[in-house]
């Protein structure tokens, strides 16, 4: 077995377990939210420690981005909590956050 193939299955979300799915979803509805806001406190402190040091394309721009980012994932899975969702949806956020998830990564580490 290759290296890709097993990082893919380390972080494949399996579909064949609904209620698993749809119980992974409603605990990260809670969890989520709380930790793209202390995520965010990080990234806006690391960029007050380098504000005026560093240039603001380095600074304040890629804190925009990254910020915005987390707040609408913060409204997306806060709306989560107040009602009730499927297989299918709870397969697709979870999905949807393993992607973002190195994205957003990825964003954070640069």
């Amino acid at each position: 077995m290759t290296v890709s193939n097993s990082v893919r299955r380390l972080f494949r979300v399996p579909d064949d377990e609904p209620n698993v799915l749809v119980a992974q979803a409603r605990a990260l509805s809670r969890q989520v939210p709380i930790l793209h806001t202390i995520l965010s406190l990080d990234a806006m402190g690391v960029a007050y420690t380098h504000y005026g040091v560093a240039p603001d394309g380095l600074t304040i721009l890629p804190l925009a981005v990254l910020l915005s980012v987390c707040a609408g994932r913060v409204l997306i899975w806060s709306r989560t909590n107040h009602h009730a969702i499927g297989p299918e949806e709870a397969l697709r956020r979870l999905r949807g956050t393993n992607r973002l998830a190195a994205i957003l990564g990825s964003g954070f580490a640069i």
